[in-house]
């Protein structure tokens, strides 16, 4: 069953990787219904928002600690190189 589970969470990672739209939140969910509902019966909404909780908001949490940090040295950097003579 666990390598059933991870094999199915690759799927939806590959799927939601080359997915044209950004974020593909209403995609990933679709999936997830589709490859973990008969498995999980009534449970899959709640597993679903759990799954959600674990594969998706760390990133958005991680990307507003570290994003800003990044903007602001690299751009200071380019403000730098572009303010000295040649």
């Amino acid at each position: 069953m666990c390598h059933s589970v991870l094999g199915r969470q690759i799927i939806i990672w590959t799927t939601l990787l080359i997915s044209p739209a950004p974020g593909s939140s209403g995609r990933g969910e679709f999936i997830f219904k589709h490859l973990h509902g008969n498995a999980l019966g009534d449970y899959t909404l709640i597993m679903g928002i759990m799954w959600r909780l674990f594969t998706y908001y760390p990133y958005l949490i991680l990307g507003a600690v570290f994003l800003p940090r990044w903007i602001k040295r690299v751009f200071a950097k380019n403000r730098v190189a572009c303010n000295k003579p040649l």
